[in-house]
């Protein structure tokens, strides 16, 4: 979809349901780096799912908390 400027206006705007996290720890990062940027106030999700692939893959996958 895009970057985290990009995605961060969709969430604000919550034109977005569902998320899907790919998480693939080849190295840590320490400090690293914001995923999503300029959010207004909290966004409450709901882990509805995740996957674990032999690679150390994990996808996480998340719908908003009505």
């Amino acid at each position: 979809m895009g970057g985290a400027a990009i995605i961060s206006i969709f969430l604000n705007a919550r034109l977005i349901d569902e998320i899907i996290l790919s998480i693939h720890p080849i190295i840590i990062l320490g400090n690293g780096i914001a995923l999503f940027k300029n959010l207004q106030g909290q966004t409450n999700l709901k882990l509805i799912k995740s996957t674990t692939y032999e690679s150390g893959l994990m996808q996480l996958y998340y719908k908003y908390k009505s």
